[in-house]
């Protein structure tokens, strides 16, 4: 039996190497293409009439500017250069978005599947990361070149604007509000929190049940995970009540809870999350109920549970 389980976790676990070896060939290939194209310039630097760039520095004392001489070809101009060089900050800054989007990926979904806790549900969520961090990227290079981005200088250099599109791109969600809140100060438009949708919004505590599988041998094991969080959103705390409506078909294995008694079982929450393990006993059906107070609020959930009998070899 227990081989049978084993090999259930092994399978449980081998589609999420996929996304890892995703993140990884998308860093590798990202910074290839950073070091390939990128040629930084650390002054930040402004128009001049000349095949000359002055840097953004105040003029000296006889009036006389200071310039910084661009690494131009005989044959271009110093415009061709302006233009040239803005396309390649864009693919840039594009490209260092993507890289802090896939190493925020990364580092979320390696966290949540040494927890154990990763759900299929997140996989298009995880996936999207590095397509969202580049598109930011990209809309924060322009709102900072156009000025709009309050507590910045329109010339931050281009070791400032790789920076800066590494931290959109491992932060999306707060560049996202970000935009919104500049599109609100220049549109004088706000929206309800309900109606932004950048992001799911709870207005209630909500209480889950779930397992990674339903349908188990007689004899096999399975766990019951019940999840809940707040109407914020945040983390619930406290306990939750797991009870077994037919004691013959399932049993708890997990005996290292005090007040374990038979088909009703009390556990903290830990971020969220109460688990607990169930074998299955005998052939049928039964349900697995939870039960938790949240916010003053009684909750419950509930999944159906089915045992079969073992194949016999």
């Amino acid at each position: 039996m227990k081989l049978r389980s084993d090999s259930s976790q092994r399978k449980e676990r081998l589609w999420k190497i996929p996304l890892i070896i995703y993140f990884i060939i998308i860093i590798a290939s990202t910074i290839v293409a950073i070091v390939s194209i990128w040629n930084p310039i650390e002054t930040p630097i402004i128009s001049a009439p000349t095949n000359t760039v002055a840097p953004n520095n105040a003029p000296n004392s006889d009036d006389t500017q200071l310039t910084l001489t661009i690494p131009t070809e005989s044959n271009e101009s110093v415009e061709d250069w302006r233009t040239n060089r803005e396309k390649n900050l864009i693919i840039v800054n594009t490209l260092f978005g993507i890289l802090g989007g896939s190493t925020y990926g990364l580092a979320s979904v390696t966290t949540w599947i040494g927890n154990n806790k990763y759900g299929k549900s997140w996989t298009l969520w995880y996936i999207s990361r590095p397509i969202i961090g580049g598109v930011l990227a990209l809309m924060f290079f322009f709102l900072l070149r156009a000025g709009l981005v309050g507590g910045f200088p329109v010339n931050v250099g281009d070791f400032g604007f790789a920076a800066i599109s590494i931290i959109i791109g491992l932060l999306t969600t707060t560049a996202m509000k970000k935009i919104r809140d500049i599109f609100d100060v220049l549109f004088g438009i706000a929206k309800r929190k309900e109606d932004i949708g950048d992001e799911p919004t709870s207005t209630t505590a909500i209480l889950k049940l779930g397992a990674p599988i339903t349908k188990i041998k007689i004899g096999e094991e399975t766990e019951i995970r019940a999840t809940a969080s707040n109407a914020d959103g945040t983390y619930s705390q406290g306990s939750c009540k797991i009870k077994i409506e037919n004691s013959a078909v399932v049993s708890f294995t997990d005996r290292n809870v005090d007040d374990a008694a038979g088909d009703n079982i009390t556990i903290n929450f830990q971020d969220g999350v109460a688990a607990v393990k169930i074998k299955g006993v005998s052939k049928g059906k039964t349900n697995i109920i939870a039960e938790s107070n949240i916010e003053e609020k009684e909750l419950s959930d509930k999944i159906n549970i089915e045992v079969i009998e073992t194949v016999s070899s």
